[in-house]
């Protein structure tokens, strides 16, 4: 499927989604393309995101059974 088929599937599920960073891109696992593009997408998601989302579970409240 490509982003043409993809895309208004993904919009019809958009209010689920609400106000989490998505995006819909052609990827190809087989050639390659489009990866390192959602890869740089992802990471720069990931530092916009440090300060405003910090992670849920941090070292103190992990607890580890032995």
């Amino acid at each position: 499927m490509g982003v043409r088929e993809v895309k208004p599937i993904f919009n019809l599920s958009a209010h689920m989604i609400v106000s989490r960073d998505c995006m819909v891109m052609p990827v190809s696992a087989l050639t390659g393309q489009g990866i390192a593009e959602g890869i740089n997408w992802l990471v720069d998601c990931l530092k916009r995101n440090v300060g405003s989302r910090p992670p849920r579970n941090n070292e103190k409240s992990l607890t580890f059974v032995t």
